[in-house]
């Protein structure tokens, strides 16, 4: 009986074994398909129009990626059919290793090509002129994107995964850019995204003057922000021109904006620079007038620009700048000879104060009383001097701005007052000092 068992014992060993072998073998059996052919990658893009969400059929498109370490290089290139949407097969993945570096790090767009009078305005969540980085231009028939990476979105179906793209574009249009700075007398390097520069080189059959203006191509009825690409070569902070182009719109003139700028604030600082010397009185009626004429020279020069007349327009600005800043020169001159002005008038009063009591009383004063009377005199004329002449006030004016560090519109009295006595004190104990060391060595001799 116990032989019996054992053997019973053994025998259903052996069928448990045998059973596990099958179940395992055909586990094996059915997983093994899969892990041989491995994970189909499906690339999905959807072209569609910005303004309408409608699909653009018929429209050809180029994509590559950039390479990752499921891929070396991907490239696509399709129709869209009547739903503007372009499927294929781009990648059959092998291995669980690849499928999560492919999830883990979705493909990334380097570069695109649209066969079509169309601007890229958004893929996926991202805008062309908000968010993303690129290189650009439009050729006859195609606009090119290069230097992009514009992550893509995968889904994971299991049995297949898929790789998406959503692509929203609108018509473009050719439009000439005035992109000539008057001020550096060359052209501007100008960032206008979404928009894109034209390479067009045949200028025989369009209406353009390339030396002043270059072509790009806008999207229709979507606001572009123009800005120069760099700031650090510009003397005038030129501020953003937002466009929008339409159907009739044929030349859009930054070059108004940059020489209306640059003018402005010419003008206002010149402006300023009068009404300072205005305010210490000054007499400035010529220049009040030439400032006046100037202004209008400008404003004939504007005009022309944008009339398109460039040549005459910037000999127009080019005088008027030589004008303006000869006035400028003749201010910067004029505070210089204030103050050498006040300086003599100084030394003047100085000795005539000094003279007029000896010469009045001769030897009848004492010492004390004649200096006495000296320095009442020459208080006395520096003081109505410092009241009324405008060459004290300039002096006083820019005595206090170099101790407040900031502009002073204006002296009033106190100020006047102030600047007399620093000026006072400074000039009659240095030359008085100076008098005591000459008489002191002409005794000496």
């Amino acid at each position: 009986m116990k032989g019996l068992s054992k053997q019973a014992s053994v025998a259903a060993l052996i069928l448990l074994f045998t059973l596990l072998t099958t179940c395992l073998i055909g586990f094996q059996v059915e997983a093994s398909p899969e892990d041989a052919q491995g994970i189909n990658v499906w690339f999905i893009v959807k072209l569609r129009d910005y303004k309408t969400d409608m699909p653009v059929p018929n429209m050809t498109l180029r994509i590559n990626f950039q390479p990752s370490s499921v891929w070396e290089t991907a490239y696509l290139e399709g129709v869209t059919n009547e739903t503007g949407t372009i499927q294929r097969l781009i990648k059959t993945v092998t291995g669980t290793s690849n499928v999560e570096a492919l999830l883990k790090n979705p493909p990334r767009i380097s570069r695109l090509e649209v066969l079509g009078n169309y601007t890229v305005i958004k893929i996926n969540n991202l805008f062309m002129d908000e968010d993303v980085t690129f290189t650009g231009w439009y050729e006859t028939g195609r606009t090119i994107y290069t230097n992009m990476r514009i992550p893509l979105t995968v889904r994971n179906l299991g049995s297949q995964i898929y790789v998406e793209c959503n692509i929203w574009v609108l018509d473009g249009k050719l439009v000439r850019v005035s992109d000539y700075n008057p001020i550096t007398e060359e052209k501007e390097t100008l960032t206008l995204k979404p928009a894109l520069r034209a390479n067009i080189e045949d200028f025989e059959t369009e209406k353009i003057n390339p030396v002043y203006e270059s072509y790009f191509f806008f999207p229709i009825n979507y606001e572009v922000t123009i800005t120069p690409a760099e700031k650090s070569g510009l003397t005038v902070e030129i501020p953003p021109l937002h466009v929008r182009v339409d159907e009739n719109t044929t030349l859009i003139s930054w070059t108004y904006l940059a020489t209306k700028c640059y003018v402005e604030e010419e003008l206002s600082s010149l402006s300023e620079e009068l009404g300072w010397f205005k305010a210490l009185g000054l007499p400035l009626t010529q220049e009040y007038k030439e400032y006046e004429v100037v202004g209008k020279h400008f404003e004939r020069a504007l005009n022309l620009i944008l009339l398109e007349e460039y040549e005459p327009a910037l000999g127009g600005i080019k005088r008027s700048l030589d004008r303006l800043n000869g006035l400028r020169s003749w201010l910067t001159s004029q505070k210089t000879y204030s103050i050498l002005t006040t300086i003599s008038i100084c030394l003047f009063i100085y000795g005539l104060s000094s003279l007029l009591p000896s010469f009045l009383l001769e030897e009848q004063a004492g010492k004390r009383i004649l200096l006495l009377i000296r320095v009442s005199i020459f208080s006395l004329l520096l003081v109505i001097l410092s009241l009324t002449h405008f060459s004290f006030k300039i002096l006083y004016a820019v005595m206090a701005e170099s101790i407040l560090g900031a502009p002073v519109i204006g002296v009033d009295i106190p100020t006047s007052l102030w600047g007399c006595f620093v000026l006072g004190t400074l000039v009659y104990f240095s030359l008085t000092l100076i008098s005591a060391r000459k008489a002191a060595i002409t005794d000496l001799s």
